[in-house]
């Protein structure tokens, strides 16, 4: 592999390993920052002269702080798999040995199967650490839309003792639908400008997501 070459693959490797870090560090700041303000909501739920206002109004940042962890964790796993794409493009393209072998590295595995152990307690499996960071950010993020929308359900008084259960159900509803318009809202408001960007259209098996 030539010289250029070499930089350019060093620059991909760096891009992503990249990516990778940033992404640890930002969704620690959000899960920090959550942890702060629900400690904050606990203190004004247990206080005696609480404010029921002032709870919803910390209910919506908590919920507004939740739904940007999440988007920001889909758009790190976006441009993360874009990376290993080209990664691994790059790889079987241009990485060979001396003799004109591929010689491959990060588009290829030990043993798929034999490092796959999903039932064992102490073995690794095949589950993708930024999916479970996914799914951990949007349940957080239902979880205090539904409490948000009870909270108001509560202060209003339309809550009553007899139709309580209908209220969580409603909540909890509502909060998944209204998340999910946000979502879509908020990838149209936020999304990177991309117009200046060749589209590759990698496909194949082996330009799969990365973890």
């Amino acid at each position: 592999m030539d010289e250029n070459l070499e930089k350019q693959y060093d620059r991909l490797i760096n891009a992503r390993n990249f990516h990778y870090e940033n992404l640890n560090k930002w969704l620690t700041f959000f899960y920090v920052a959550i942890a702060a303000i629900f400690a904050g909501y606990c203190t004004l739920r247990s206080a005696k002269d609480g404010n029921p206002n002032l709870e919803i109004i910390v209910m919506a940042v908590l919920y507004l702080v939740s739904l940007c962890a999440y988007l920001s964790c889909k758009g790190y796993y976006y441009w993360e798999n874009q990376w290993i794409m080209l990664l691994h493009d790059f790889e079987r393209k241009h990485l060979t040995d001396k003799e004109g072998k591929n010689v491959r590295i990060y588009s290829v595995f030990a043993n798929k199967n034999l490092l796959d152990n999903t039932a064992h307690p102490v073995k690794g499996a095949n589950i993708s650490t930024t999916k479970v960071a996914l799914l951990l950010t949007l349940f957080m993020t239902i979880l205090w839309g539904a409490m948000l929308i009870f909270g108001i359900l509560e202060e209003k008084q339309i809550c009553l003792p007899e139709n309580e259960t209908c209220a969580v159900i409603f909540s909890l509803l509502g909060s998944i639908v209204g998340t999910f318009i946000l979502v879509i809202l908020g990838k149209f408001a936020l999304e990177s400008n991309l117009e200046r960007l060749d589209d590759l259209h990698l496909t194949g098996k082996d330009n799969k997501e990365g973890n």
